[in-house]
């Protein structure tokens, strides 16, 4: 299975490869060789969508094994505080200990989760990106297709009228 951008590669050498219409600056290609190429781009969007996902996934795993570390630090500092807790100050500098950690694993927990986010954003945003830039390329790719089609009839009916003139002209 071909990726999506594999297959715009293809659709480009077939364009590059492809002979020119006469009389024209337009190009005849092999609408079954591009319609071939089409449907693996359809195929692929939701591997490429899954693949985003599990990126997504990740993160947010990434983000609870922070959570998990922050709760296992502030248990610790918890059962620390506990044990020193037999004499007034050295329980005084526990608690202060224990804050300071709370504090610092909420500001460690919060910059993993910003990252994160901002990981996965910059992710969606390429997907984003390609999946616009293959949907443009599409309609071109469609829209060229469509005038050199459009083209072609016109220098057939052209033809079709001189023949016809011409063997009308031997009937006289």
């Amino acid at each position: 299975m071909e990726t999506i951008l594999e297959c715009l590669d293809e659709i480009e050498e077939i364009i590059e490869s492809s002979r020119p219409a006469p009389f024209s600056n337009k190009i005849s290609v092999d609408k079954g060789a591009l319609m071939e190429i089409l449907d693996e781009i359809r195929l692929n969007l939701p591997s490429e969508i899954d693949t985003a996902q599990r990126i997504v996934t990740d993160h947010e795993r990434i983000l609870e094994d922070g959570r998990r570390k922050v709760q296992n630090m502030l248990a610790k500092a918890a059962e620390d505080a506990k044990l020193m807790a037999e004499e007034h100050e050295i329980t005084l500098l526990a608690e202060e200990f224990a804050r300071q950690i709370k504090s610092e694993a909420q500001r460690d927990a919060k910059t993993i989760r910003q990252n994160a986010m901002i990981y996965a954003d910059g992710i969606l945003s390429t997907v984003e990106e390609k999946v616009r830039d293959s949907l443009k390329f599409i309609r071109e790719l469609t829209s060229s297709a469509e005038d050199i089609c459009n083209e072609n009839l016109d220098v057939i009916s052209e033809g079709r009228q001189e023949i016809q003139g011409a063997t009308d002209g031997l009937k006289s």
